[in-house]
């Protein structure tokens, strides 16, 4: 399994996620995770706390390798990154 960070530079206000570390098995796969394992922004909402991104933005998502584990573990989010207010 390998260990991303994903993080994103459209919402980087105060009580907003920009960034997260993610167990995955690609990029693919990493790229369409998000932070609070709650899914994307519904497309019609304002930016609102606690939001990632809408899922129309993910070209701005960066996906980055930061390692590999060994152990058997289940993908998702490790640890998130939140700019609280």
């Amino acid at each position: 399994m390998n260990i991303y960070k994903i993080s994103q530079t459209i919402h980087c206000d105060y009580d907003t996620f920009d960034s997260f570390i993610a167990y995955a098995n690609n990029e693919k796969e990493a790229i369409l995770m998000t932070p609070d394992n709650c899914g994307f922004t519904n497309e019609d909402k304002k930016p609102y706390f606690g939001m990632w991104i809408k899922k129309s933005q993910i070209d701005n998502v960066k996906v980055e390798l930061i390692g590999y584990t060994d152990e058997k573990v289940e993908k998702g989010t490790i640890l998130s990154s939140y700019n609280s207010g």
